[in-house]
Order: C-alpha cells, then structure tokens, then sequence
C-alpha cells in the first residue's frame, strides 16, 4: 500500500473507474461516495486517503461475494486480510502504476445499503450522478451521510474516529458552498428519492452540527428547516 500523503488525485480515479466498470457491466447499481465521492463535487483540498463504493447486489450477495467479483474480473485489484483483531472481512485494494517496484496499492472499501451496520441508505436512479464518467452519489446524499459520519466519529471513543472530525468539518464545508454556487436545494422530488429515515436522521444530524459549527444559514439555504 501507499501512504495517504503520495497517492494523487489520478490514483483514486483509476480505481474508481475500474472497479465501477466492473459493477456496472455486471448490471449492478453503485456510486462513489465518502470523500472520494466529496472529491468529485467540489475541491475538498487534499486527495481522498481510499475509495468508497455503495453497491446494489442481486440476490443475497454481501460484500465480499462483491470484492470476490472485482478480483476475478480485473487483476489490478487482490484481497488481504483484515487487520482488526477478530474482522472476519478482507481488505480489496487496486494496484497502482509502477505497483511491482513500489507496490503502490489504494484501499476500495465496498458497502452495501443496511447491512454494514453504518446506515447506509438504499440507491435510487435519482440520486446517482455520472461525473467525469463515474457514478457519484448526489450531493445533498453525500452531504447528509458527512453529517453522520461526523456525528458517529463524534459519539466514538476510538481516536482514529476522532481524529478524522476535523477533516469531515472541512468536507462539509466544502459541499455546502458547492450547493450554493450550483444553486442546490432539497426539494419535493429530490425527497422522495430518499428514504424518508434517512431524511429524518440526517436532519436531527444536521441541528446538532450547526449547534457546534455553525452554517445554519447554508444548510437552511439547502431547504433544512434548521
């Protein structure tokens, strides 16, 4: 693998597009997300430390049955495994160019709606977007999961948790001024693209956020009722 500080910008596009042209050849629905899929929205000013796919599988396939496909497929990307104690799970990564003589490789963590234990929310056409030929979930969708992701970093007790608070604060702030500079704003159909829970969750996120942070009158902007 490849420390954070010398991967590029071309580095998390590769493997975003390889693995996403996997996935969707295979008629499966996925989106970049994280801050990866921040990246591509608006400039976040640094490059994203791995990538973060949602995927709709077929059937009961999980993530793994995912990672195995991928593998299989494109012999760019292998598996190893987890280094948490007790994970039962294993890490893909995509090598990167030179990869024999540096061994140069970023992380591609795969999700899958409500059964990762993170509340991911389920997919819609709706809130998918192609940008720079790759699928990227809507920005109020990236917006809202920031949100949470700050406030379950926040509620942990693990200090590489914590640690990340500042960066997913700079995130934020960086979606939000991209929603107002393209004008974006929840409205009626781009609600009901979402799950109504995770609407609801988001929004109680959201007032707890500008309760510390502030930018009650951007997300207001963006149609919160904050």
């Amino acid at each position: 693998m490849v420390p954070t500080h010398d991967l590029t910008r071309e580095d998390i596009s590769r493997a975003a597009r390889f693995a996403t042209r996997i996935l969707r050849q295979r008629g499966l629905t996925c989106c970049l997300f994280g801050s990866a899929g921040c990246d591509y929205w608006a400039d976040i000013g640094r490059v994203p430390g791995d990538v973060d796919i949602i995927v709709i599988p077929e059937d009961n396939e999980n993530a793994e049955d995912i990672k195995d496909l991928i593998v299989e497929e494109d012999s760019r990307f292998y598996l190893i495994a987890s280094r948490r104690p007790l994970a039962t799970h294993r890490v893909l990564w995509c090598q990167l160019p030179d990869y024999q003589s540096t061994q140069r490789a970023l992380k591609v963590d795969i999700l899958i709606p409500s059964t990762d234990n993170i509340n991911i929310p389920s997919l819609d056409k709706r809130t998918i977007t192609r940008l720079r030929h790759i699928p990227v979930m809507d920005l109020f969708g990236l917006l809202l999961l920031k949100v949470q992701g700050w406030q379950d970093r926040r509620m942990s007790d693990r200090l590489d948790f914590i640690a990340k608070l500042e960066t997913d604060v700079s995130d934020i702030e960086a979606l939000l001024v991209e929603a107002k500079s393209r004008g974006i704003r929840l409205r009626r159909e781009r609600r009901r693209a979402w799950d109504e829970d995770f609407i609801e969750r988001g929004e109680t996120h959201v007032e707890e956020f500008v309760k510390i942070h502030g930018f009650r009158k951007e997300f207001r902007r963006l149609g919160f009722s904050t």
